[in-house]
C-alpha cells in the first residue's frame, strides 16, 4: 500500500472474534425523527420536527424515488463541500455478512433474546463491499478527505485506503504494534491470535519482524474501559472541526465520544447526512437522512459523481457485481413497512386510540363530575377550579395551565404516563398504573398513589412544594431550590432534572443525567448499565469464539 509502513504481505482474511469487544450496549435510543421522504429536490433539505421514539430498531426504507432524489442531493453537497468526512459505522460491513449492534439481527439485540449472529461468513472469510472501494475511490477523487470509523474488521485499509486519512478510534484486529519500536504490521489473524490478543497487556505472542528489533507485539484494539488512542481522536477531532460536509453511514449514532464528532462540523456552518436503516438520536440535526442500504447508497453517489468503483479488491478478490435493484428491492420494502403500519393502527383502534379521538377539557368545560368520554389523549387546558373523576379509559393524561383541580383516575391510562407543565394547586389521586408522572414548571401539586404496585417513576424539574405519597407513612416533599442544593453538580445544568423511584421498597431521588442525544438516566442506573454491559461482552465474547471454533474445524475425511 503506497504511502503506508505496515507491512502488506501477511493481509489478513481470518474472521475477526475481535469485533464483540466494543462498548456498544447499554444504549438506549431518544429524541429522534423519521422523514416520510419528500417527493421532490426542492423539499429534501429541511428541518424536521422532533418524535420520540422508544426503543425503535424498525429498519426503514425510503421510496425508491425518493432514495434515488436524495443521493443526488448529496452528491450536489459534496461537490460544493471543500472538506467532505465519513463517519463509518457497523452497518457498512453487514454486506461483507458481519454483524452490526442494534439492527433487528444485531450482536445485542440477538443477545438480549438469547441467540448468537447467523451472518458471520463462512470460514471466517471476509473481503470489502462494494461500499468499502466506493468510499476509496471517492476518496482517491478528491471527493472524500478523511474517514473515522469505529469499526475494527480492517476493511476500510484492504480496500486500499491511505491510513493518514483513516482514524479508527476502536482499533484494528488485523494489526499489532511493536511495543519496542513502534512498528505496526497487518497480520493473518488466526483464531489462537485472537485467544492471546485478549489478555490485558495486549500481547498477541508474536515477535516485530523489523531488522535489528524483536520486540514484542500487541493487538491495537481498544478493550471494554480502555481509552480511545489519542493520536486518532485528536486527527479525528481536527478533521471534523475542518468539514463542510460530514457523512454519517451504517450507525445508530449512540456511542460517544463518535457520535458527537460529525456535529462539529455543523458548529462550523457545516452540514450533516445521515445514512442509515434505523433512526438515531441525531436525525433532526441532518440537512438529509437517508433510510436505505450501505453499499447502494455509496454506489449511486459514485455514480452521480462519475466516480468508477473497481469490483476487485487491492488484494485480487474480485467481488460479485453490484446489481441495482432498488426500485423492486426498496418498495417491497416500503410496502412491507405500510402493512405493518396498517396492522398497529388497527389494533389502536380496538383501544379507542385513534389521534381524532382527542378529548380536550378547557376553560369553558369547567364543571365537577365525572369525565367517562375519553378515548386517546386526555388534556386539561386552562381548566381551574373544579373536581373531576376520570371513569373512562384513555391512552395519556396531560395537564397545563391548571389551578386548583381536584382529580381521581381509577380507569386505565393504556400508555401509563401522565405529563403536568405550569399548574399550581393540584391534588392527583391515582389508583391505577401510572409509571410515569412528570412535573415542570408548576408548584403546590399533591400526588397521591393509593398502592404502592401503582407508582414507578415520578420526574420533576423546576417546581416547589410537590408532594408525591406512594406510602401514606411516608410522603415527600420536592421543590428544585433543595434539589440543586442537595446534588452541587445540578447548579452546572441549564435545566437541572430529578427523579424518584421505587427501589428495593424505598423511594430514592436522583439527579438525571443525560447520555447520547438526550437518554435519561442516573449515575446509580449507569453503574448498573456498566456492569451489564461488561457482563454481556464476556458472554459474547464466549460465544463468538465458540462459532470461530466450530467454523475451524476440519470436516469429514475425503470432503
Amino acid at each position: 500500500m503506497e504511502g503506508d509502513d505496515r507491512d502488506s504481505n501477511d493481509a489478513p482474511s481470518g474472521f475477526l472474534a475481535e469485533i464483540t469487544k466494543f462498548r456498544k450496549g447499554g444504549l438506549k435510543p431518544t429524541e429522534t425523527v423519521h422523514s416520510a421522504g419528500p417527493q421532490s429536490l426542492d423539499n429534501i433539505i429541511v428541518p424536521k420536527a422532533n418524535v420520540r421514539v422508544f426503543d425503535d430498531k424498525t429498519e426503514y426504507y425510503d421510496p425508491p424515488a425518493t432514495f434515488r432524489q436524495k443521493v443526488q442531493a448529496v452528491a450536489q453537497l459534496v461537490r460544493d463541500s471543500k472538506h467532505t468526512v465519513v463517519y463509518t459505522g457497523a452497518g457498512i460491513s453487514t454486506n461483507a455478512r458481519l454483524p452490526d449492534y442494534r439492527g433487528p439481527k444485531g450482536i445485542w439485540t440477538l443477545k438480549e433474546q438469547g441467540l448468537t449472529p447467523d451472518t458471520i461468513a463462512p470460514n471466517g472469510e471476509i473481503d470489502p463491499t462494494h461500499g468499502h472501494l466506493a468510499i476509496t475511490a471517492l476518496n482517491k477523487a478528491g471527493l472524500i478527505n478523511h474517514v473515522v470509523s469505529t469499526n475494527i474488521d480492517g476493511l476500510h485499509l484492504r480496500s486500499g485506503l491511505e491510513t493518514s486519512v483513516l482514524s479508527e478510534l476502536h482499533g484494528n484486529a488485523y494489526t499489532e504494534k511493536c511495543s519496542k519500536c513502534g512498528h505496526i504490521s497487518i497480520r493473518q489473524i488466526t483464531f489462537e491470535l485472537i485467544q492471546n490478543g485478549v489478555h490485558p497487556d495486549h500481547l498477541t505472542g508474536n515477535t516485530c519482524s523489523q531488522p535489528g528489533c524483536g520486540g514484542e507485539l500487541r493487538d491495537c484494539i481498544v478493550k471494554f474501559g480502555e481509552s480511545l488512542p489519542a493520536a486518532e481522536i485528536e486527527r479525528a477531532t481536527a478533521e471534523s472541526k475542518k468539514a463542510q460536509l460530514a457523512i454519517v453511514i451504517g450507525t445508530s449514532m449512540r456511542v460517544k465520544p463518535a457520535c458527537d464528532l460529525p456535529l462539529l462540523s455543523l458548529e462550523n456552518g457545516g452540514k450533516l447526512v445521515i445514512v442509515n436503516l434505523q433512526k438515531t438520536p441525531f436525525d433532526n440535526k441532518a440537512s438529509i437522512q437517508l433510510h436505505g442500504d450501505c453499499d447502494d447508497f455509496l454506489m449511486l453517489l459514485a455514480k452521480e459523481l462519475n466516480v468508477a468503483v473497481p469490483n476487485t479488491t487491492p488484494e485480487g478478490r474480485e467481488l460479485v457485481d453490484f446489481f441495482d435493484d432498488i426500485d423492486y428491492r426498496y418498495a417491497q420494502e416500503v410496502e412491507r413497512l405500510q402493512k405493518k403500519q396498517a396492522e398497529y393502527d388497527q389494533k389502536m383502534k380496538v383501544f379507542g386510540t385513534q389521534k381524532v379521538d382527542n378529548t380536550v377539557i378547557s376553560t369553558a368545560d369547567v364543571s365537577d363530575g365525572e369525565i367517562t368520554h375519553a378515548k386517546n389523549l386526555l388534556l386539561f387546558s386552562g381548566c381551574q377550579n373544579c373536581t373531576y373523576t376520570i371513569n373512562s379509559k384513555c391512552t395519556k393524561v396531560i395537564l397545563e395551565n391548571c389551578a386548583g383541580l381536584k382529580l381521581k383516575f381509577p380507569q386505565t391510562i393504556l400508555t401509563q404516563t401522565m405529563e403536568i407543565v405550569n399548574c399550581e394547586n393540584l391534588s392527583l389521586e391515582i389508583s391505577v398504573p401510572v409509571f410515569t408522572v412528570s412535573v415542570d414548571k408548576s408548584k403546590d401539586v399533591n400526588v397521591t398513589f393509593t398502592a404502592p404496585r401503582f407508582f414507578q417513576t415520578f420526574y420533576v424539574a423546576h417546581v416547589k412544594n410537590v408532594s408525591l405519597t406512594v406510602n401514606p407513612a411516608d410522603p415527600i416533599v420536592l421543590s428544585s431550590e433543595e434539589l440543586c442544593e442537595r446534588f452541587q453538580e445540578s447548579k452546572k445544568m441549564e435545566f437541572p432534572q430529578f427523579v424518584v423511584q421505587n427501589v428495593g421498597g424505598q423511594l430514592l431521588t436522583e439527579l438525571v443525567i443525560r447520555e447520547g442525544g438526550g437518554y435519561a438516566t442516573t449515575k446509580r442506573q449507569k453503574h448498573i448499565a456498566d456492569e451489564n454491559d461488561r457482563r454481556n461482552i464476556q458472554a459474547m465474547e464466549h460465544a463468538m469464539r465458540r462459532l470461530v471454533t466450530i467454523s475451524q474445524r476440519p470436516g469429514p475425511a475425503g470432503k
